[in-house]
């Protein structure tokens, strides 16, 4: 996939898909619904009408069918399935996508026969979809999910009549301003603190919990005449801070400490395909990035493949339901993450030949602005979209603006343009340098020389393939190399302005293509031409316009040209490749002087034949010359001055 596609599919398939779109479904007949119970809980699998999976839609168990008191929340897979465990299971529950009630109904699952639900004897698993957590807890302890201000907490049984004090465990999950544990365990101590009478902090260190770094505390503190010693864990995912506070009697805590100590250690969190709804500002701490969405707009947010997505519309309708597709919204997409899981995305169907990218200042960095309309495949609806590229050290950043409609298109744009001033990226890279161009694309650097109106240029090739027999023809305007691929597919971007300028023609095994992008870059002048093919090993054409501001080698062929027979040009090739001897070459040379073409001063001329000595670098510039390289003036200076220094001896 060339970079284009590449960027555009990006902002189509993740910005698209995470986002839940105005298509509504408004009753059972329109989501077709499978739904089964296994051993494990209720499992329903939601699609479309055609049978296609529908991702992200929202299951809320209920209490009562009337109520609108929710309980918990899971949500759909990209297979449109989800599981609701028998530990959540109220009897009822809603079906919403879009922020629509789209129906409720009523489930009926109840665990199989001799089921448990234990992970090992004496524990069941909490599971909370939600925010990603996963626990084990002892069975015989309860579940109280009435303090909105908690995920859950778990209680132990009262151990006597005179047991006034239950053990608990209490999971906290909420967005934070703070950078790491320590600082959001500084936070909380620090409330704690001011707040709890004969507090005294007795560990304050970092651990690690679920996989994820973390702050570990442990202090005694009292409330209302009751005390207790209490052991907190703190760490961050994804922005979201978790706490997991494990609280004893002080007498009782030893006893309890193993029992904690299992619970934690079966602690997991995993947000991956978790969405979380937001506004406004846009921050990824990892890479320094800020971006303010426009007032107004809602999105989700969601961590997908080592990917980072948020994505806000607006214009979502807000009553009417229908099963067809309302193009008048516009969305933005933030995209960041690891450049491998990128490459992975599917190209998507767009109209070619694509419109010429751009490289260009944003901010104060480099960005590849790109533009383009595609196919969306939930929607069955083409996007027209533009977007702009940014490069780190080790991620790329993708930022979009798309819509179904033209009109709303251009209406909304200059919103996304407002948003693009609050962009803020703290180690972005010069992505129109070719090395962190290559790297960015994953692609390797190449560099070929050639000569060009008296000079020997590099030029830079980023490719996934390895590059043979490049060379350079100034008479014909044309480049021309082969590349050896080892996989099916292969990707070359070669920043040809040195030598050509456009309109380019493309030929792959001798079969002309558009589907390539030029990337103009406005801060360099640079040209870039991109192309991907099929196949192992291809032979690659591509032709210009010499560039306007090197017309001398043009005007030199121009004048030379009938001077010299064709071939004495073949000759010049076959020598270089060993077709012909030394002799036979210098014959040539020779048919020139005697026909007047080489000026040779009387006093160097010899009647003697054959050659001794002659240098490589002659058949460097005999090869360049063949080929269309350097000029006939150029060529013939190397000849003469060989004969009237001796070294070919006439």
């Amino acid at each position: 996939m060339n970079k284009k596609g590449l960027a555009l599919a990006v902002i189509l398939v993740l910005g698209a898909s995470v986002f839940v779109y105005p298509t509504q479904y408004a009753a059972a007949d329109d989501l077709m619904i499978k739904e089964e119970c296994t051993s494990e809980g209720w499992v329903v699998t939601i699609t479309d009408p055609e049978g296609n999976p529908l991702n992200n839609v929202r299951v809320i168990t209920l209490k009562k069918m009337s109520a609108s008191s929710p309980e918990e929340s899971f949500f759909t897979d990209k297979m449109g399935v989800v599981l609701v465990p028998f530990s959540s299971i109220t009897g009822f529950v809603q079906l919403s996508k879009g922020g629509y009630n789209d129906h409720k109904l009523s489930i009926s699952c109840n665990p199989p026969t001799g089921y448990t639900g234990k992970v090992e004897s004496g524990f069941f698993r909490y599971d909370d979809t939600l925010h990603g957590i996963k626990m084990d807890y002892p069975s015989n302890w309860k579940i109280d999910k009435s303090d909105p201000n908690l995920r859950v907490m778990l209680i132990s049984p009262q151990e006597s009549n005179s047991d006034l004090y239950l053990e608990t465990v209490a999971i906290v999950a909420v967005e934070v301003d703070v950078d790491n544990p320590a600082d959001l365990a500084k936070s909380y101590l620090s409330f704690t603190s001011t707040n709890l009478q004969g507090f005294q902090l007795l560990e304050n260190t970092p651990d690690v919990i679920g996989n994820h770094s973390a702050q570990k505390a442990v202090f005694i503190g009292g409330s209302q005449g009751v005390t207790a010693k209490v052991l907190v864990y703190f760490t961050m995912v994804d922005g979201i801070g978790y706490v997991f506070v494990f609280d004893a009697e002080p007498t009782k805590y030893p006893s309890y400490l193993p029992v904690f100590e299992q619970m934690i250690g079966s602690i997991v969190i995993d947000r991956e395909g978790i969405p979380t709804e937001f506004s406004g500002k846009y921050i990824d701490k990892k890479i320094g990035l800020e971006f303010q969405f426009p007032q107004g707009w809602k999105g989700v947010k969601l961590k997908q493949d080592d990917m980072y997505i948020a994505s806000a519309m607006s214009d979502v309708p807000t009553k009417s339901y229908s099963s067809e597709i309302n193009p008048n919204f516009a969305m933005m997409t933030v995209v960041t993450g690891d450049l491998d899981k990128m490459l992975e995305i599917p190209e998507p169907e767009c109209d070619t030949p694509y419109p010429p990218a751009k490289i260009l200042e944003l901010n104060g960095m480099k960005a590849v602005e790109f533009t383009g309309k595609c196919l969306e495949p939930t929607m069955n609806a083409k996007l027209k979209m533009t977007g702009y590229l940014i490069a780190t050290n080790n991620d790329f950043i993708d930022i979009g603006y798309a819509s179904g409609s033209d009109e709303t298109f251009e209406k909304e744009i200059s919103k996304f343009h407002e948003s693009l001033e609050t962009l803020k990226i703290s180690n972005a890279v010069d992505i129109s340098e070719p090395s962190n161009y290559a790297k960015t694309f994953g692609l390797m650097l190449d560099k070929k020389s050639i000569k060009f109106d008296d000079q020997i240029l590099e030029i830079d090739i980023a490719t996934s393939s390895t590059i043979t027999d490049f060379s350079f023809n100034a008479q014909n305007e044309k480049i021309s190399f082969g590349v050896l691929e080892q996989s099916e597919t292969g990707i070359t971007e070669i920043f040809i302005s040195k030598v050509l300028e456009p309109p380019y023609t493309i030929t792959i095994d001798e079969k002309s293509i558009d589907d390539f992008t030029i990337t103009n870059d406005e801060t360099t002048g640079e040209i870039i031409v991109s192309f991907d093919y099929e196949h192992p090993v291809k032979q690659v054409v591509i032709e210009g316009k010499i560039i306007s501001d090197n017309p001398s080698s043009i005007q030199e062929k121009d004048s030379t040209q009938s001077q010299i027979p064709d071939w004495i040009r073949n000759n010049a090739s076959w020598w270089v490749a060993g077709n012909i001897d030394d002799d036979a070459f210098v014959g040539g040379i020779q048919f020139l002087i005697k026909e007047g073409i080489i000026q040779i001063p009387e006093t160097a001329q010899s009647t003697t034949g054959g050659s001794q000595g002659i240098p490589a670098w002659i058949k460097n510039n005999a090869d360049w010359w063949s080929q269309g390289s350097i000029s006939d003036n150029d060529f013939l200076k190397g000849i003469q001055f060989l004969v009237e220094n001796g070294i070919i001896i006439i």
